[in-house]
């Protein structure tokens, strides 16, 4: 299945969720200073190329978007018709709870990663991981759409009743289903993209919050995503890094370098 598998939805919510940005309807959230965030990439983005030691001057371009052109993310990248948005979307977290739910959806899909009860072994599956501990140093609004944020439901349910987005449901895979099931589907992007696109051509917010649409290992939490928008190949700049954690490739113990 393409990442856009209703190209109808997509536009339909696309623009509904425009219009609501400009009417100042969608739920926002100040991230303030000093708040803390987490990024998970492949490590060998964080390892010199000869050596595969850590190096320090890799961690800005791991923290620069670089999927407005790419079709592969669920809040950000092309749209239907292949054309980028204004910006590219970086993608972190508040908790670690989201950010492992992520590792280890990935993880299925390496062949030496043990499966213990029914989910990738979480040691196997860090291994190959570098984690980045951020701080907020320019505080962006973001737009809110949290699970666990009281707002949500009621707007989504808003978002669901705009006339051509019930069409375009209607008419859809999800046959006039909740907008959140589309939004959480696991393999369609249709409606995230079709969302996150909106916010990130909108200069005036700095990012998105929304549930990761993967099960976690910890029954009843998922926790959330936090897309930081920005120009591809540049750093976010609401963000500093702190420290950097690599795990060793045998024993899997975290080794933890900190920032100047």
């Amino acid at each position: 299945m393409k990442p856009i598998a209703e190209p109808n939805l997509y536009e339909a919510v696309n623009h509904a969720m425009t219009r609501r940005l400009q009417d100042g309807s969608a739920p926002t959230l100040m991230l303030f200073t000093n708040s803390g965030m987490v990024r998970a990439l492949d490590a060998r983005y964080l390892k010199d190329g000869s050596t595969k030691d850590f190096n320090p001057k890799l961690v800005p371009a791991a923290l620069s978007p670089r999927d407005s052109t790419s079709n592969a993310n669920r809040f950000s990248g092309v749209d239907p018709r292949g054309l980028a948005p204004l910006r590219g979307g970086l993608y972190t977290s508040r908790h670690t709870s989201s950010m492992t739910a992520e590792i280890l959806h990935y993880a299925r899909n390496k062949p030496h990663v043990p499966i213990v009860g029914g989910f990738p072994d979480h040691d196997a599956s860090m291994r190959e991981l570098g984690v980045i501990q951020m701080r907020i140093v320019q505080p962006p609004l973001i737009v809110d759409l949290s699970r666990y944020a009281s707002e949500t439901a009621p707007f989504l349910a808003a978002l669901e009743h705009d006339p051509d987005v019930r069409a375009a449901l209607n008419h859809s895979r999800y046959k006039g289903a909740h907008l959140e099931r589309a939004l959480f589907d696991g393999v369609d992007y249709s409606v995230a993209r079709g969302i996150g696109n909106a916010v990130a051509n909108d200069s005036r917010f700095g990012g998105l919050r929304a549930g990761t649409a993967r099960p976690s290992d910890r029954e009843g939490e998922t926790g959330d995503n936090v897309v930081l928008y920005g120009p591809d190949y540049q750093p976010v700049s609401s963000v500093r890094a702190e420290k950097v954690t690599l795990f060793d490739p045998i024993t899997s113990n975290p080794i933890t370098t900190k920032l100047d």
